[in-house]
């Protein structure tokens, strides 16, 4: 009745890369268990290959595309 369905994925890099497929563009996608699960998904975002933006920090890249427009 609520939500998503859920997906099993073992491998930390390919559940992000599944979460982040899944989520799209306009949604954000919320990490949780333990402090080795965070860590894998950490360390699987900043070496990401099927990005051409791999290793951004997509805060940080809003805020800097935002203070780009005052200019």
């Amino acid at each position: 009745q609520y939500g998503k369905p859920a997906v099993v994925v073992p491998a930390i890099e390919d559940a992000l890369e599944e979460a982040l497929t899944l989520a799209g563009d306009e949604a954000l996608v919320l990490v949780a268990g333990s402090i080795f699960i965070a860590a894998g998904a950490r360390h699987s975002w900043y070496n990401r290959k099927n990005e051409p933006n791999k290793g951004i920090n997509p805060v940080r890249s809003k805020l800097t595309n935002a203070d780009n427009l005052n200019e």
